[in-house]
């Protein structure tokens, strides 16, 4: 009789046994689902920041889409925007500039849309350069190249030395920027910017304002 019950006993603790093992396992099987699942979820939120980061810092345009997408140095002097986002952006205190004597934005002469100017999705707006202050930044209707709206800058554009021309949003923060190396252009036939538009890298181009971007 004894010998059966601490056979019986025995019995019991084994099984006592291998139902913790099994729980403990489980448990363990629970926490690397879960930690698993938490590496996941950081590894895509890393992935997303890695890629804003990106995008904020490269020469493409800015999240809204808009970019200085060609300028013309030489001759009747421009520079041309495009919106190569998927919605019109209302350009209201947005300015535009060219550089200081440290290279930085001119923000004292940068000119300022105004109200009701609204550059739409897919368009260019042309502005046009070295401009009498007297005339205003418009709208203006003597334009270049067959466009009928545009507005006015009073400031140059270098062809010899080259420059950076800017734009800036409301809080004169930069949005997009082009820089015309020195002596990029020839004539004002020749154009510097972007090919495709809006994206690809600044070269020498065949000037079109206010229109698609071609190659010489």
């Amino acid at each position: 009789m004894l010998n059966r019950s601490l056979r019986l006993v025995g019995a019991l603790s084994s099984a006592v046994l291998v139902a913790s093992l099994v729980s403990l396992a489980g448990c363990g099987d629970s926490g690397t689902s879960a930690g698993g699942s938490g590496t996941g979820g950081s590894g895509g939120s890393g992935g997303t920041g890695n890629g804003g980061s990106g995008g904020s810092t490269s020469s493409g345009p800015a999240g809204n889409g808009l970019v200085i997408n060609e300028l013309q140095p030489q001759g009747a002097e421009w520079v041309e925007l495009a919106n190569t986002g998927d919605a019109d952006v209302d350009l209201e205190g947005y300015g535009l500039c060219d550089e200081d004597a440290t290279g930085a934005c001119e923000i004292a002469s940068a000119i300022r849309f105004p109200a009701g100017t609204t550059l739409k999705t897919g368009e260019f707006l042309l502005i046009v350069t070295d401009q009498d202050p007297a005339l205003g930044v418009g709208p203006q209707n003597a334009c270049l190249g067959g466009v009928t709206s545009c507005f006015y800058a009073p400031w140059k554009i270098s062809a010899a030395d080259g420059e950076t021309i800017r734009l800036v949003d409301g809080s004169d923060d930069e949005v997009s920027a082009l820089t015309l190396p020195p002596n990029a252009t020839a004539d004002e036939t020749e154009s510097w910017g972007l090919l495709p538009d809006g994206e690809g890298e600044p070269q020498l181009l065949a000037a079109t304002p206010g229109a698609p971007n071609q190659a010489p």
